[in-house]
């Protein structure tokens, strides 16, 4: 069995695949929480880039490495948690029983009809993550995943997720700015500092949702892509990453953050079954101190294609604007 890392948001752990994709393996130790990333610097883009051919180009032998398509789920194991149509990657100390009376308590995290003003943030702690450019077997080793050309990066899965929000009637606010660039050390304590300006001039901010894309990688010559096909078309499957406060945290929130990833994500199985993968459930301060409707979307990973990503954006839109606006079932 092969095995391979992936990465949330900075932080990597290993996991069995790819043909035991959906079980990933408890990692040995988890990383000291903090705002901190790995060094990663921001890829430039090339002023003189060509036109994107309508063909994918040949890759030299030796750049070239495969790309492994999957979908994502949970199994009946200790490592993971069933609940209600989805499922849950437990990397917290709570027993299966533990999580499930969490959220037994219903979602509470809606937005409030009397407020006037905008109560729902978009933005970007890693907002230079990147994809493949073509659905392929192969891609090229020497690509970094990385680029500033906001159309070209997680800010383009913003701007499609925040047309669909406000195509549902919902006042959205999306901040583009690229926190991990030039520095992706120190992108969290930047992108905090960004929530709580717009929650000084936007006092009524209820949820924040962080657009990221995830990375799977099995070797330097080998990546995987989730996918999940809805209406016969590829999208990028969604995780939900939410937080567990082990004492360390001060996170007195997070049960409200919890439960509002699970019924977000419940709500998406519900209207497209396979769409989602298991919410990361683990304990990462992340932005989730800034609200208690505050979460963490991962947009497929590093090997799918923009244009997958943005599909995900466009059909969970009017599904995240029924569970915060308290109308769904």
């Amino acid at each position: 069995m092969a095995a391979a890392t992936f990465s949330c948001c900075g932080v990597w752990f290993m996991f069995a695949g790819p043909e035991n994709a959906g079980a990933p393996e408890e990692p040995e130790a988890l990383p000291p929480d903090g705002p901190e990333e790995p060094s990663e610097p921001a890829a430039e883009p090339d002023p003189q880039e060509p036109e994107i051919p309508t063909e994918i180009p040949e890759v030299p032998e030796e750049y070239r490495g495969t790309v492994t398509e999957l979908t994502m789920t949970g199994e009946d194991s200790p490592a993971y948690v069933r609940w209600d149509n989805i499922w849950i990657r437990n990397y917290t100390k709570l027993t299966a029983a533990e999580v499930q009376k969490v959220l037994a308590t219903p979602n509470r995290v809606t937005l409030n009809p009397k407020e006037k003003g905008p109560q729902l943030l978009l933005f970007h702690t890693h907002a230079t993550e990147s994809y493949e450019l073509y659905d392929s077997p192969y891609f090229d080793t020497r690509n970094t995943w990385r680029d500033t050309d906001n159309q070209n990066n997680m800010v383009a899965v913003g701007d499609v997720l925040a047309s669909g929000l406000e195509q549902a009637g919902l006042a959205v606010l999306h901040d583009a700015t690229q926190h991990d660039n030039p520095a992706y050390t120190g992108a969290y304590i930047r992108s905090t500092e960004t929530i709580k300006s717009y929650q000084k001039n936007y006092p009524g901010l209820r949820v924040l949702l962080d657009i990221h894309r995830d990375a799977i990688l099995y070797s330097d010559t080998s990546i995987a892509k989730t996918v999940a096909v809805i209406n016969g078309k590829k999208a990028a499957q969604l995780m939900i990453i939410a937080p567990y406060d082990d004492g360390t945290l001060d996170l007195p929130s997070w049960r409200e953050n919890f439960r509002f990833a699970a019924a977000l994500a419940a709500a998406i199985e519900e209207k497209y079954p396979g769409l989602c993968r298991p919410i990361f459930f683990c304990s990462r301060s992340y932005n989730y101190a800034c609200s208690d409707g505050a979460l963490l979307l991962e947009f497929g990973t590093n090997g799918n294609t923009m244009e997958e990503a943005q599909y995900t954006a466009e059909l969970i839109a009017p599904v995240i604007a029924e569970v915060i606006s308290g109308r769904a079932e």
